[in-house]
């Protein structure tokens, strides 16, 4: 009996931990500074802060569609560089037809992935020009890092 309870605490309370990797035993994850369109190119530029941890060997940049205010990102790896790196430049981006997320996450020698960094976007602006009023309007998207800081 004593055997079969220890059997359950394991299959549904330690497993988990084990099995995912994701932050439970990965180091600590970069922070991301500033996601930016290069105007010459469309080319998006990634920013990021280094892990704290010492046995980063990779960092991973994924791409989002942005979520939103209480949906967790699920993003595609787009690519990953060697720790020494904290930027990206992502030159396939759509800058010219939709906002894009992009966050980052560290893996060290283990490949144990850390949580990923918080989620910023490209902002992606429209204008329409109303002849009969020679009035033009623009409209952009929410751009995450700066939530809470403009103001209308």
């Amino acid at each position: 009996m004593h055997y079969r309870n220890f059997l359950l605490i394991f299959q549904f309370v330690l497993f988990p931990l084990v099995g995912s990797g994701q932050g439970t035993f990965g180091p600590a994850p970069p922070e991301l500074i500033r996601v930016t369109v290069d105007p010459a190119t469309g080319d998006v530029i990634i920013s990021w802060h280094a892990s704290s941890s010492a046995n980063v060997m990779k960092y991973y940049i994924d791409i989002t569609f942005i979520p939103g205010p209480n949906e967790p990102p699920t993003g595609i790896t787009i690519d990953s560089v060697p720790a020494i790196d904290t930027t990206f430049i992502y030159q396939y981006a759509k800058t010219d037809y939709q906002p894009d997320g992009y966050f980052v996450y560290a893996a060290d020698s283990s490949y144990n992935k850390s949580i990923h960094s918080r989620v910023d976007s490209t902002i992606y602006t429209s204008a329409t020009f109303d002849s009969c009023q020679a009035n033009i309007s623009l409209a952009w998207n929410d751009y995450n890092s700066w939530r809470g800081e403009l103001n209308g």
